[in-house]
């Protein structure tokens, strides 16, 4: 990621700080109806689900200049993940209802160069959390 993009991420993730719980929301209600099949693998407390990805969002993109702590914190994210059984395929499926639900949020805030810089990022994170760890 450029540095611009970094900028990008962190500056989308500061204007919807105070809304990015309900933003988490509209992320999974979107994801059920594309990708019901997904459902099981995701907690019955959907509320603190919600808050959890909320959280861990705003986190790593808060992070995208610290790269140590990004790494760790992938790494950690990965390995609970393959626990829970995600696997390889989901990742895009979930990038993809992630930028779409961004870009409803944002509306024509949303340019084509935040969404180029956000699929980066999550494309980096991505990547990260499917790497196993030494």
């Amino acid at each position: 990621m450029t540095p611009d993009q970094i900028a990008s991420v962190q500056a989308t993730l500061a204007a919807i700080e105070s809304d990015l719980s309900r933003i988490a929301g509209d992320f999974y209600t979107e994801l059920f109806v594309r990708h019901p099949e997904m459902r099981p693998l995701f907690t019955n407390d959907i509320d603190g689900q919600r808050e959890k990805f909320a959280a861990e969002m705003l986190q790593i993109g808060m992070s995208l200049d610290q790269l140590d702590d990004l790494r760790a914190r992938t790494a950690d994210l990965g390995r609970r993940h393959r626990g829970y059984g995600v696997r390889s395929a989901h990742y895009g499926q979930v990038r993809d209802v992630l930028l779409d639900v961004l870009a409803r949020s944002f509306g024509d805030d949303f340019t084509d160069d935040d969404r180029l810089a956000w699929r980066r990022m999550y494309n980096l994170v991505a990547q990260a959390m499917q790497t196993p760890s030494p």
